[in-house]
């Protein structure tokens, strides 16, 4: 049975937001994804460096089509899968999930397993994660990545949206009517001295027979 040591359990502040309309993805499953045998890892947030990096990539892909549950440029991104595709491409492993490593999750799973909250929007830099929940389901359904706030409020934002129709950066409308919240996106990286991790994290987390 995949064992966790170390929980530090997220304060979920609020549920989140909407790339599929009424859709959600299929819940990831118990017996799904890739178990990182007896090796000791923690979460760390992504450095500025890494966050500008993975706008970069999905800058790429501006143009491409907006469909449900794909993740490459020959298929087109929904939210969380333009996310999972640029993680790929900069070489970070995967993403957490309960007590697994997946390599694709949704975007409440990003929320819950894979931020950093941030409580307010004035800690938001470049490149940090917004999650909505338009519809006040309870749950996120959409995820956007931060880019600007413009001279008339707007916030700007990179992501894959069904409103869109395609990956874009964007003003969001209505923003705040869509329960935003804020989050800094996390890595998962070796555990450190020990498994004693160093800095701000989510672990340590082993994942073992």
């Amino acid at each position: 049975m995949a064992q966790f040591r170390g929980w530090l359990v997220l304060a979920l502040v609020a549920v989140l937001a909407g790339c599929s309309g009424n859709q959600t993805k299929p819940s990831l499953s118990s017996n799904t994804g890739k178990l990182i045998h007896g090796v000791q890892y923690e979460q760390v947030p992504l450095e500025p460096q890494e966050q500008l990096s993975i706008i970069k990539t999905i800058s790429t892909q501006v143009g491409k089509p907006y469909v449900w549950g794909a993740q490459s440029p020959s298929r087109g991104f929904d939210c969380s899968g333009l996310l999972v595709w640029s993680y790929s491409q900069l070489g970070l492993r995967g993403f957490r999930y309960q007590s697994k490593l997946e390599g694709d999750v949704t975007a409440d799973a990003l929320y819950k397993y894979n931020t950093y909250p941030l409580t307010d929007m004035v800690q938001l830099r470049e490149g940090d994660w917004i999650f909505f929940d338009p519809k006040s389901q309870g749950y996120e359904t959409h995820v956007a990545v931060f880019s600007h706030i413009d001279g008339q409020g707007r916030v700007w934002v990179w992501d894959a949206s069904s409103t869109a129709g395609r990956t874009s950066q964007r003003p969001v409308p209505n923003f705040w009517g869509k329960n935003p919240v804020f989050g800094r996106p996390m890595k998962l990286v070796p555990a450190t001295m020990g498994g004693v991790a160093v800095g701000t994290h989510i672990g340590p987390v082993l994942v073992s027979n």
